[in-house]
């Protein structure tokens, strides 16, 4: 192969990588999380109810959906840590624009508009935080949805959207919810 083929398949694989899909490692029970491809690291704490083995989940991490603002409650994400960018946090999307919270001490929070509510599986607070620590989270900080597994074969997969199962947030007015209060009737209530 001559080197400006090689340099254009190097292109591909780029805009693959950073834009379409890419693998990353998702170790132990806190999920820190690994870009395979580059090496960066980051921690984490969403324990994603595929039940992670000590070696890690090796995962399929979808980038456009994002870049189309393609988001569902319940969708595993990547995203920078609103705290120190250079980290890569694992968490769950709990509720999106225009959805009412309620927080443990029963506070009521509208989550705005171009931002996400996301926390950890785990249900406690962890290393790096969650929503209830940093409030609602710009969208524009996820970097891609974890969409499959590839290893182990046990777990081999697709990971379909799903309620965060410890989380003593509520959203409310959703399907699903341990809670289902009525939100403010208008803005100036609220």
């Amino acid at each position: 192969m001559r080197v400006p083929d090689v340099l254009g398949w190097l292109g591909v694989a780029y805009v693959i990588q950073d834009c379409i899909a890419s693998i990353a490692l998702i170790k132990d029970a806190r999920c820190a999380l690994e870009e395979v491809s580059d090496g960066s690291s980051g921690g984490g704490a969403a324990e994603p109810s595929t039940n992670s083995v000590s070696g890690g989940l090796l995962t399929v991490v979808d980038k456009l959906s994002p870049r189309l603002f393609h988001f569902e409650r319940g969708d595993l994400v990547v995203l920078k840590s609103p705290e120190e960018h250079s980290k890569r946090l694992v968490r769950r999307l709990i509720a999106l624009e225009g959805d009412f919270v309620s927080v443990t001490g029963g506070k009521l929070e509208r989550v705005p508009k171009g931002a996400g509510w996301l926390e950890a599986d785990s249900g406690a607070l962890e290393p790096g935080g969650d929503s209830r620590v940093w409030a609602a989270v710009p969208l524009a900080l996820i970097e891609g949805r974890v969409a499959a597994v590839l290893w182990p074969p046990a777990r081999w997969g697709h990971l379909s959207p799903q309620p965060t199962p410890r989380s003593a947030t509520k959203v409310l007015g959703q399907e699903g919810s341990l809670e289902i209060l009525s939100p403010p009737i208008d803005e100036e209530s609220y």
